[in-house]
C-alpha cells in the first residue's frame, strides 16, 4: 500500500517541477536569447551605449528572429531590449542618449523592452509561411552540416537559406540567402567549401 501511495505523490512532484520550469521561462523573457549572426551595431550619441542587432536561427523548421542587445561600453554589461520573431532585418536610430528606434519601435533603453510574442497573445494573426522539406548534407570530414530550406510565404514569396552547423561546437551561421528561390542544390567540394546553386562558399568565412 505504501508503494501505491508513492505513485500519485511522485506524479504530483513532477507536475510541480514542470510548473516551476514554465514560470521560470516566463520570468526570463527575452534575456534567455543569446548569440546569433551580427547584423548591425549602432552607437549612442554620447558613445556610452551600443545597440547590437543579431539574426537568430532556431533550425530548419523555425523562422528567423531578430534580437537587439544594449551594451554599456563603460561597464561591459548588456541586456536584450528587442526581440521580434518572423523578422530578418534591424533598422536602428538613436533619438537621444537614452532612446532608440528599432524597426519603428521607440524604446527607452533603461525601462522598455519589446517582445513580439506579447503582441501575439493579443492578436492571433501571424505572417503565414510553410517550409519545404529541408535538405541536409554533411561535409566529407563530418565536421559541418549544411541545411538548405525554402520558405513559401502566403504572398507567393520564396526565400531560400543555407545554414551551416558546426558539429563540434553546435554553432550555426547563415552562409546563403536568396530571394526569389525556386530550388537549392548542394555539393561539398572539400571539408570547408560548399557549392550552393553554382556559387562556391567557404563556410568558415564567406556569406552570400
Amino acid at each position: 500500500m505504501k508503494t501505491r501511495a508513492c505513485i500519485p505523490i511522485f506524479l504530483f512532484f513532477i507536475f510541480l517541477v514542470e510548473l516551476a520550469a514554465s514560470a521560470l521561462w516566463g520570468i526570463q523573457g527575452i534575456d534567455r536569447f543569446k548569440g546569433g549572426d551580427l547584423l548591425a551595431i549602432c552607437v549612442s550619441p554620447n558613445e556610452k551605449h551600443e545597440a547590437r542587432a543579431y539574426l537568430l536561427n532556431g533550425g530548419a523548421t523555425t523562422a528567423f528572429a531578430v534580437r537587439v542587445e544594449i551594451l554599456d561600453t563603460e561597464t561591459d554589461k548588456k541586456h536584450n531590449i528587442y526581440y521580434c520573431y518572423h523578422s530578418e532585418e534591424a533598422e536602428m536610430e538613436w533619438i537621444d542618449d537614452q532612446t532608440i528606434i528599432i524597426n519603428e519601435i521607440k524604446l527607452n533603453i533603461e525601462t522598455d523592452i519589446y517582445d513580439s510574442r506579447d503582441e501575439r497573445k493579443q492578436d492571433s494573426v501571424y505572417p503565414e509561411f510553410t517550409i519545404e522539406n529541408p535538405i541536409t548534407l554533411l561535409s566529407p570530414d563530418n565536421h559541418y552540416k549544411a541545411i538548405a530550406t525554402i520558405e513559401q510565404w502566403e504572398d507567393q514569396r520564396r526565400i531560400g537559406f543555407v545554414t551551416i552547423e558546426d558539429q563540434r561546437s553546435e554553432m550555426t551561421r547563415i552562409v546563403y540567402r536568396c530571394e526569389p528561390c525556386e530550388s537549392i542544390q548542394l555539393e561539398w567540394l572539400d571539408d570547408h567549401t560548399i557549392l550552393v546553386n553554382g556559387i562556391e562558399i567557404d563556410v568558415e568565412k564567406d556569406c552570400y
